[in-house]
């Protein structure tokens, strides 16, 4: 399994889902999930969500949520119903396994691209414990797919889903506000609202370079709030990249999370610290995973020529050209490094090139 979606990594997003015992949501009448299919059926929804054309500099990377296991026949239709509300035809799930975080049965959410199967969410049910409940969990690549979230807000509101955790993401891809500016204000008392401050914590290269970047934490997931800063582009494997993103894990303890996070992610970013309320730029999504893709891809070609840019060279010294020596060594399927950009674009997506021109 993905790393970005590897057993720990769900068992940390599910780690608030007990606290819904104490604060549940009242009761609906369960709708019928043909009818949640139906989009010209559904009623409209009326939100407060930006335009494209003033969509701010933040977005969803991970969404967590439970809801009452009784809107489908079988748990696994939820997975047709989020293809549709997401607007990502190819999802698909993998055969049920056993379960996660108390619920007796699980099943992976899976994007098959260049003949490669990426783990994109989880979907676990069934535990006495768990008292009917169904939990859906959607990583980062699959939450970069969606471009409207409206129609999945209107699916959660209906069902009346408890949200168990949110990561909201500003990039910075000019390090404008950089690793060391959050320290700085972490020293200033910027992450301070109203009482003392949270605490702080550092990983990666602040002693010793290993090439991957640093990171910045504050606060604790455990109290419902996590805010990291780390430098994107080092961590995809360009030294070289000023790419920092600020991203902060929201989690339900001892709250509720509003679905207006997803139509809505900047405000609600902003207001997480002081220090965060510079998240109010315009910047859209193409941006982002084009630079995403270069810099994994950049990474992998110097990798390749390190290691066997000789034994290509002496390929092309015995009269092979370049369709000859490509026939030899190209492989179908894509790099682990890359099949989470690549699951986070839009099928044919050709995002390698120069950043100001088209794909």
């Amino acid at each position: 399994m993905s790393q970005l979606v590897g057993r720990s990594d769900f068992a940390s997003s599910t780690e608030c889902v007990d606290n819904e015992r104490d604060a549940r949501a009242p009761a609906t009448p369960a709708p019928d999930g043909a009818a949640l299919l139906a989009h010209g059926a559904s009623p409209r929804l009326v939100t407060r969500g930006e335009s494209e054309e003033t969509r701010p500099n933040a977005f969803v990377d991970w969404l967590s949520f439970t809801v009452a296991d009784d809107h489908f026949p079988r748990t696994l239709d939820w997975v047709r119903a989020l293809a549709s509300y997401l607007g990502v035809p190819e999802l698909m799930h993998a055969e049920p396994e056993r379960g996660v975080a108390g619920f007796t049965h699980s099943a992976a959410l899976l994007i098959l691209r260049e003949g490669e199967v990426v783990t994109v969410g989880k979907i676990a049910w069934g535990g006495e414990s768990q008292r009917g409940r169904t939990y859906i969990s959607l990583a980062g690549s699959l939450c970069a797919r969606v471009k409207d979230w409206q129609p999945m807000v209107l699916i959660l509101s209906v069902c009346t889903a408890r949200i168990t955790r949110v990561d909201l993401a500003h990039d910075d891809l000019a390090g404008v506000h950089s690793v060391d500016q959050a320290t700085r204000w972490y020293d200033e008392g910027n992450f301070n609202a109203g009482g003392r401050n949270p605490t702080c914590s550092l990983r990666g290269d602040w002693k010793e370079v290993s090439g991957s970047g640093r990171t910045f934490y504050v606060g604790n997931k455990t109290h419902g709030k996590l805010l990291r800063v780390y430098e994107k582009g080092k961590q995809l494997g360009d030294p070289s990249s000023p790419w920092v993103r600020w991203e902060v894990e929201f989690h339900n303890r001892d709250r509720w999370i509003p679905y207006e996070v997803l139509t809505q992610p900047a405000p609600f970013l902003a207001g997480a610290f002081p220090a965060l309320s510079f998240v109010s730029e315009v910047q859209l999504p193409i941006r982002t995973q084009r630079k995403a893709v270069q810099a994994s891809l950049e990474h992998l070609v110097r990798n390749l020529s390190q290691s066997y840019g000789k034994t290509i060279n002496a390929l092309r010294l015995q009269g092979l050209d370049a369709e000859d020596i490509l026939a030899q060594v190209i492989r179908p399927g894509l790099p682990a490094r890359l099949r989470h950009v690549v699951a986070a674009c839009e099928p044919g997506s050709k995002l390698y090139g120069d950043e100001h021109g088209e794909p």
